[in-house]
């Protein structure tokens, strides 16, 4: 979305790879600026944004993991180096309790200067329960083959590893594939490496009729007007986004008990949770939420309300804001490191 008029957006303008020609450029930003200030998110943000600005002698700098240590989208070895800017940093955040017990227990961060905050949306750019929206999009999906009246399961995600759409097949394969009387379609959003081998899953599993791989799209938060049921089949995660916008849109949800989704999806209330990598329990899940609508209907007024209270941005955003004050606090009294 736009950006606030008091925050200025400057593009350094470096191609992929950022170290060539990045941390120079972002060397001198700093010498101009001279911010109070740097937090760096994840990747490019912490290996190079961090370790500069300590460098520069910025009086706070923080650090964002997005992933436990103990997940595999780095090796032993990158999760080494990365932990470098990490202890560097004044304070390092999580966006979930698993991230920062993991760096606690795995990178020996000092528990002083790890915080938890989680991820957030902004409720207002979501439509939630729109009738209106959910009619354009059942008849745009209905001009692609589904039927007017299947029900629509679906997730949103790149076709990689980490998202696990193998999981998501054998669930669709699995689970019924109508519900009172009713077809149930699985539809994902998202593209990946995985593509060519996801569809040919879904031939090879005889569910090619009924499972549609729908590629990238611009109009995800309209999109999900159109669903009944929202799931996500990952194997590994550190707080699923894609979980609180599937809830804030009003939609009940089936997870995979990935990292950050115990405090999302809330079995009773907002949705169902199963193991990572079991597609049966997984089928089970779905074919038990779409077997009761009424409590579709409630969980996902309790999903709403849930981000609302939560994890909206104007109750997370705040949080970091506090942080920022501590350490600027804690350094200004010659209090070190917190």
């Amino acid at each position: 979305g736009a950006l606030d008029p008091a925050v200025e957006l400057v593009d350094l303008r470096v191609d992929p790879p950022f170290r060539r020609g990045g941390p120079a450029k972002l060397w001198r930003l700093l010498g101009q600026v001279q911010p109070q200030v740097v937090h760096g998110f994840t990747n490019v943000g912490c290996y190079f944004a961090v370790p500069l600005a300590r460098l520069r002698g910025v009086p706070a700098t923080v650090a964002t993991m997005g992933n436990a240590v103990d997940d595999p989208l780095l090796s032993r070895a990158e999760w080494r180096l990365a932990s470098v800017p990490l202890h560097m940093a004044h304070a390092v955040t999580g966006n979930s309790r698993e991230v920062v017990e993991s760096a606690r227990r795995i990178l020996k961060l000092p528990a002083s200067r790890l915080h938890h905050i989680p991820n957030y949306v902004d409720p207002e750019r979501l439509p939630y329960q729109d009738a209106g929206l959910r009619a354009e999009v059942r008849a745009e999906l209905g001009r692609l083959g589904l039927p007017s009246d299947a029900w629509l399961v679906g997730t949103v995600g790149r076709l990689t590893a980490q998202k696990d759409p193998e999981t998501f097949l054998h669930a669709a394969a699995g689970a019924p594939s109508e519900v009172a009387g009713r077809p149930v379609h699985w539809l994902w959003v998202g593209e990946g490496d995985l593509r060519e081998a996801t569809a040919a899953l879904a031939t090879q599993l005889d569910i090619g009729s009924r499972v549609h791989l729908l590629g990238n799209r611009d109009d995800v938060p309209r999109l999900l007007q159109g669903l009944d049921l929202f799931v996500l089949s990952s194997s590994y995660e550190g707080m699923p986004n894609v979980v609180l916008e599937a809830l804030g849109a009003g939609l009940p949800v089936v997870s995979t008990e990935v990292a950050g989704s115990d405090v999302l999806v809330l079995p009773g209330r907002t949705g169902w949770r199963v193991p990572t990598g079991d597609a049966a329990a997984l089928a089970v899940a779905v074919a038990e939420a779409l077997g009761q609508p009424e409590q579709l209907r409630r969980y996902g007024q309790q999903g709403h309300q849930l981000v609302r209270c939560e994890f909206a941005r104007d109750v997370v955003v705040p949080r970091y804001f506090a942080l920022y004050n501590q350490l600027l606090s804690a350094r200004s009294r010659g209090a070190g490191d917190l």
